[in-house]
């Protein structure tokens, strides 16, 4: 793949002529983001020492599930601006370094929200008194979704391409909370967290399998609610997974289902 900083003047050219923008800013904000992976690891190191010492999720301190749950965030928020600059470059080799306006915002504000998460995980690292809950409302939703009157084919392309990624982490996290028996007056919740986890599942298979050979607009624009909806779900589920206290709260009401169109 050509390197995105420096595209040839032939690229700048076909990015005018598609109105597409340069993605420099992202990349910027793609490198600067790559501090959420060690942050991801800070966090897995230390679900490693709670189940040595025989714990869990269920039971650890507000400042250790923050630290979990504001890693998660960050990881999986870098994960989805990188994959959708690069479904988007490999759909358009003679375009890469630039990217349509709507996966051009949509990436601007996944990425732009990295840093604080890393932050917040950072200082529930170092502040054995720290608890995000009172910092925040908890899930946290994802960042305000990009609107175009008509997002491009390689839009929707960048959005199944995104889900993988944040499955897999939410499904680590839930397998990893999940595989230590709850303690007994916390097993509703359990119970309750595979349940959403159902519900992502199915409403990620729905979503990757609507579609059809013909060109339909009400057919695109169900497919990209669906997907969205899809992947807001793995989101939430990541961060009940990561402080199970959430599940006995009103916010863990899971994000509404798209309406029909």
């Amino acid at each position: 793949m050509a390197d995105p900083l420096n595209p040839t003047l032939i690229t700048r050219l076909r990015a005018t002529l598609g109105r597409e923008r340069d993605a420099v800013l992202l990349e910027a904000m793609r490198s600067a983001g790559r501090a959420a992976y060690s942050e991801s690891m800070a966090a897995d190191q230390a679900r490693d020492h709670l189940r040595a010492a025989g714990s869990s999720p269920w039971t650890a301190p507000s400042a250790l599930t923050s630290q979990l749950l504001a890693a998660g965030n960050a990881y999986m928020l870098q994960k989805l601006g990188e994959t959708f600059l690069d479904t988007d470059y490999a759909a358009k080799p003679a375009t890469v370094g630039f990217v349509p306006p709507v996966t051009f915002d949509q990436a601007a504000s996944w990425l732009g929200s990295v840093i604080g998460w890393v932050s917040l995980a950072r200082q529930a690292r170092v502040n054995p008194d720290f608890d995000l809950g009172k910092e925040q409302a908890l899930p946290a939703p994802l960042p305000p979704w990009a609107e175009a009157q008509e997002c491009p084919p390689e839009y929707l392309a960048s959005l199944r391409a995104a889900i993988p990624p944040v499955r897999e982490h939410t499904e680590v996290a839930v397998f990893t909370l999940t595989r230590t028996p709850a303690p007994e007056d916390r097993r509703p919740a359990a119970n309750r967290l595979r349940q959403l986890a159902a519900q992502a599942e199915a409403a990620t298979t729905y979503a990757t399998t609507l579609h059809t050979g013909r060109h339909d607009a009400d057919l695109l624009k169900l497919v990209e609610s669906s997907l969205r909806h899809a992947l807001s779900l793995w989101f939430h589920l990541g961060q009940l997974a990561a402080m199970p206290r959430l599940l006995t709260a009103p916010s863990a009401t899971p994000p509404p289902s798209p309406p029909a169109t």
